[in-house]
């Protein structure tokens, strides 16, 4: 095939890839002021890959890039890496310093 391929329509329309046996191998759609476009593995699973409007995108198992290139998932405590950081700055910054143990137990 050479050219464009065009799917014309307002309703969801599917991009689909079929095995020799029928079963599906992914999907790709996007919804008329949907979230993003979608790319969905068939048969293989693992959820919806999302390409998001905002710049950000989403794995199928949950796990987020945002679009400021923070990353969200499970491996941080189900929150954002930015966070995870900030709190582990700030338990260092809680510990005494040299100068404070030098001057209050030397």
């Amino acid at each position: 095939m050479t050219g464009n391929l065009t799917l014309r329509s307002d309703d969801r329309m599917h991009f689909i890839i079929i095995n020799a046996d029928g079963s599906v191998r992914a999907y790709i759609y996007k919804d008329k002021g949907g979230d993003g476009i979608r790319i969905n593995n068939g048969v293989d699973g693992g959820g919806d890959f999302i390409l998001r409007k905002d710049g950000g995108f989403t794995l199928g198992s949950g796990a987020q890039i945002a679009p400021n290139g923070d990353i969200l998932g499970g491996v941080w405590g189900s929150s954002w890496l930015s966070s995870a950081i900030a709190i582990r700055d700030n338990n260092i910054n809680g510990r005494a310093t040299i100068d404070w143990v030098n001057q209050n137990f030397i």
